[in-house]
């Protein structure tokens, strides 16, 4: 499923952080990797002013040419490293705007997987949350995989769900990781309590209602999501995986984040947005949430529902 994957780096040993897990999956799933580099030179006047202003001198001397072929010369060590273990590895050199040439990329060369670091630029720059990562996240036409693992290992993916179709997409992908990466997987549900349920697009007010209603509905709530990630498990285990369940009752990004961190070396895998069917599924949403408060790795998977706006 990830046969062409794409590392974008920016010469710093926090971006080359995204490697290990990237080459793992190259290595198990028979892929390449394409390694990408937007030179630092381009990044002057919109990324990097607090740099430029005390380097004006060194700026001044160094020319887009210099940046283009440094790029390249970083490049070429780290493929001819990674081709020693045996990975097909491609590297590319482009300027402009990273975000905007990172998703341009991925459509443009039919990237199945992009893997990068959460931070990068040594990190002077806000990768994630307002910048590259983010934009990246939201616009990529493939599965994004931010790493955060400190070498290839893996210990639980957990494969978020809610019931929902969208949610489900990240079913296929999650489970592919499992595989290439020999990791259990978890399929965890968080139901909301029973007033903060949404039916028919009307929320269900309950203030006035006595214990012993909210209790009944909230425990019908929980039996059809403990069928629901039963008939999901059975649905995708086959010899060699099979998905443990975990069904929790509480607020949606608390319980994830609060699973996850109970596993060292995890990795969340989400689709962009689940059955609330939000379109602006960063700011304000249980995704941007976990993104925001979790030490794990995050595969985000993004709807098509959510269409192809430019980064």
């Amino acid at each position: 499923m990830f046969q062409k994957i794409l590392v974008p780096l920016d010469g710093s040993e926090l971006a080359e952080r995204a490697l290990p897990l990237a080459t793992a999956l190259a290595a198990q799933g028979g892929g390449s990797l394409m390694l990408l580099r937007v030179p630092i030179f381009d990044l002057q006047e919109s990324l990097l002013p607090a740099v430029t202003e005390h380097y004006d001198a060194r700026w001044r001397e160094y020319t887009a040419e210099d940046a283009v072929r440094a790029a390249a010369a970083y490049l070429d060590r780290l493929a001819t490293n990674l081709r020693e273990e045996g990975i097909v590895v491609y590297t590319r050199v482009v300027e402009g705007d990273p975000a905007g040439i990172i998703v341009d990329m991925a459509q443009t060369e039919n990237i199945d997987l992009i893997v990068m670091s959460p931070r990068g630029i040594a990190g002077l720059t806000r990768w994630v949350f307002g910048s590259v990562t983010e934009r990246v996240l939201r616009h990529a036409p493939c599965p994004v995989l931010v790493s955060r693992a400190q070498d290839a290992g893996i210990q639980r993916i957990f494969i978020t769900l809610d019931g929902s179709t969208v949610a489900e997409q990240a079913l296929s992908p999650g489970l592919a990781l499992a595989d290439l990466l020999h990791a259990p997987v978890t399929l965890l549900r968080v139901e909301p309590p029973v007033a903060h349920n949404v039916v028919e697009e009307m929320v269900i007010e309950l203030a006035l209602a006595d214990d012993d209603a909210v209790e009944q509905l909230t425990d019908a709530a929980l039996a059809n999501a403990a069928l629901y990630l039963n008939e999901i498990a059975a649905r995708h285990e086959q010899p060699g995986r099979t998905p443990q369940k975990s069904l929790l009752l509480g607020a949606a990004a608390e319980r994830i984040l609060q699973t996850a961190a109970e596993v060292p070396e995890s990795l969340i895998v989400m689709a962009s947005h689940g059955r609330t069917g939000v379109q602006r599924w960063v700011y304000g949403s249980v995704t941007e949430k976990v993104m925001r408060g979790t030490e794990a790795s995050l595969l985000i998977i993004r709807s098509p529902s959510a269409g192809q706006p430019t980064p």
